[in-house]
């Protein structure tokens, strides 16, 4: 089947501790997505690309006080670019040994390493 790889992991651990009197917590979490194919039809050896695997690997701390949490965090650690789909532009029908040479692939990749500070109130 088309983008179903044949593994695909998660774990996420957490530490909770407190920083004076303030619970706080560390949380690091997990992804493993294996290789897949973008396309059904073995037959379509050109428009049929496989995916390579990828890992992901996001982490956060913070602290937290009645209804508020304050978090730093960091997603894709080591900014990973996983494929996440691989499309062929199609030429509108045209058989592959009609479109012009060269034509281009789209690569979507998931996003970069971000970081940031986190303010979330419960009401």
């Amino acid at each position: 089947m088309p983008y179903i790889p044949k593994w695909q992991l998660t774990g996420i651990w957490r530490a909770n501790f407190n920083v004076g009197e303030l619970p706080g917590f560390f949380q690091a979490a997990v992804s493993y997505t294996d290789s897949r194919w973008n396309d059904l039809d073995i037959q379509n050896v050109p428009a049929r690309q496989e995916m390579d695997a990828y890992t992901l690997v996001n982490l956060s701390t913070g602290i937290e006080k009645d209804n508020w949490t304050l978090s730093l965090f960091i997603n894709n650690l080591f900014d990973e670019r996983a494929e996440i789909n691989i499309a062929d532009p199609g030429y509108g029908g045209l058989s592959n040994l009609q479109r012009p040479p060269g034509h281009a692939w789209t690569t979507t990749t998931n996003r970069p390493r971000f970081f940031g500070l986190r303010f979330t109130q419960r009401f």
